[in-house]
């Protein structure tokens, strides 16, 4: 009886497969990243950021204001790399599996598409917030900081583009899913630079039609979530009913087109 009811114990506190899948897929996925070139780039381009804003801080900024320029130029750096990142690293994934036919023996184990697409994605949002965490810190500790520029704003404004980079694999994990991987990048980057301008624009030239703000709100707007300027600005923190709406939006978009990649890679042939 002892033996018996040690046994459903032991079940509950064993491994689960797909959790087993995703940190080996996410573990592999990050050491084919570290062989490509765009983990150098960004880290070249942070040490030369760091390197630059170093020497601003000890010869000594010229104004408050050229500080805050430093610290704003930063930080843009870092979210705009780091979400270049993760679209380089996300679609190049899935299109390299398939072109080397390592998909096969990955599902055949098995594991569970889904449990494939999670794996993927996974690894390249971390490592766009892993990139972002970077770019921030070295910000952060080479920068002065104005008096005006708030950690509860800097703190919002990370949660808000850590959750706009999940929006982000996922929107490329769906494009290259169905487009060729070249076309899809690019479109991913449009739309995550400048998918606000182009739903203003629609809107602009349909003359404020209402089937013309149907259309807008289908494109994705990353800029909604991008406090770092408010940061920068010294704004301050937004009310809690707009942060609450913000996060609703992302989360909504998240599980909106990770449900359709996921969908849409159930369906591709093999």
């Amino acid at each position: 009886m002892a033996i018996s009811a040690e046994i459903p114990a032991l079940t509950l506190l064993a491994p689960r497969p797909a959790a087993h899948a995703v940190r080996h897929l996410v573990r592999a996925s990050w050491l084919e990243a570290l062989r490509r070139n765009e983990l150098v780039v960004v880290g070249l381009l942070l040490g030369i950021y760091a390197l630059a804003a170093l020497v601003l801080r000890v010869i000594g900024f010229e104004s408050a204001e050229a500080a805050r320029l430093v610290r704003g130029l930063g930080l843009e750096l870092g979210g705009l790399l780091s979400a270049l990142l993760v679209i380089l690293t996300v679609g190049r994934q899935l299109p390299a599996e398939l072109e080397l036919r390592t998909i096969h023996p990955l599902l055949a184990k098995p594991v569970a598409r889904e449990t494939l697409l999670l794996g993927k994605a996974l690894a390249g949002w971390l490592l766009g917030v892993a990139a972002l965490v970077m770019f921030v810190g070295a910000t952060m500790a080479i920068t002065p900081a104005a008096a005006d520029q708030s950690l509860l704003v800097l703190a919002a404004a990370l949660v808000l583009k850590a959750l706009a980079l999940a929006m982000l694999t996922a929107l490329t994990m769906l494009l290259v899913i169905a487009l060729p991987p070249a076309l899809a990048m690019l479109l991913a980057a449009v739309l995550a630079l400048w998918g606000h301008f182009l739903a203003n624009l629609i809107v602009q030239m349909a003359g404020g039609a209402r089937w013309a703000g149907w259309a807008a709100g289908l494109i994705p707007d990353f800029n909604m979530l991008d406090l770092m300027q408010r940061y920068t600005d010294g704004g301050p923190l937004p009310a809690a009913v707009v942060l609450a709406g913000l996060l609703v939006y992302g989360l909504a978009w998240l599980c909106l087109l990770g449900w359709a990649a996921a969908q849409s890679f159930r369906r591709m042939p093999l």
